[in-house]
């Protein structure tokens, strides 16, 4: 009870610390931001390749993680660091705090489910935007299994394993550890995913 009453004490601190390290992280990369920005106008609508050009930057991932606070809020209250990302991958990181937990002292369901949501989607927004075809998606079903407490440092990894060539319902699964690997959670997302020729012609 003490802890979380000082955590929340102490939240407005950490979350200005936050802020001043996106402001630094921001000043020292903006130019090279900036300039692969006009040589690939793409950038800012390309998860995979902001990923690959933030990630090599000294506090690259911190901007990503701002970046994805602003696209999905909800998702971005985690606060979770992307660890790596592919066309077909990802991995986050997200770290037990205050306003994620539950009253038993462990990470809440929801957050947990949020993480699997967040995973799950950036590795297909992923596949979708490296297709050679133009493709959508929407979740349609959310479906999670509770395994043990989460606490401490939860890490998250998604593979999408089938091809999509036509429309057609995927399943993208997510698995939850803690810092010892023992797994925390699971968790399974419905897509609905329309598929059309680039130029917006729908594929028969």
């Amino acid at each position: 009870m003490l802890n979380a009453a000082l955590s929340q004490l102490l939240q407005p601190i950490f979350r200005t610390f936050d802020t001043i390290l996106l402001i630094l992280a921001l000043l020292i990369n903006l130019p090279i931001i900036l300039f692969t920005l006009i040589r690939n106008p793409k950038l800012p609508s390309n998860f995979l390749l902001l990923f690959n050009t933030l990630q090599p930057l000294p506090l690259g991932s911190k901007i990503f993680t701002y970046l994805i606070s602003l696209v999905a809020p909800y998702s971005g209250s985690l606060n979770a660091t992307c660890l790596t990302l592919t066309s077909k991958s990802c991995t986050v990181e997200c770290k037990e705090t205050s306003y994620l937990k539950n009253p038993f002292n462990s990470m809440h369901a929801c957050a947990l489910t949020n993480l699997c949501e967040l995973v799950t989607g950036l590795a297909m927004l992923s596949y979708f935007q490296s297709h050679p075809k133009r493709v959508r998606g929407i979740v349609t079903r959310i479906s999670t299994k509770y395994k043990k407490k989460a606490r401490g440092k939860i890490t998250a990894y998604s593979m999408l394993w089938e091809e999509v060539e036509e429309d057609c319902v995927r399943v993208a699964k997510a698995v939850l550890k803690d810092e010892i690997g023992e797994v925390v959670a699971e968790g399974e997302i419905e897509w609905n995913i329309k598929v059309e020729e680039r130029g917006g012609k729908k594929k028969n």
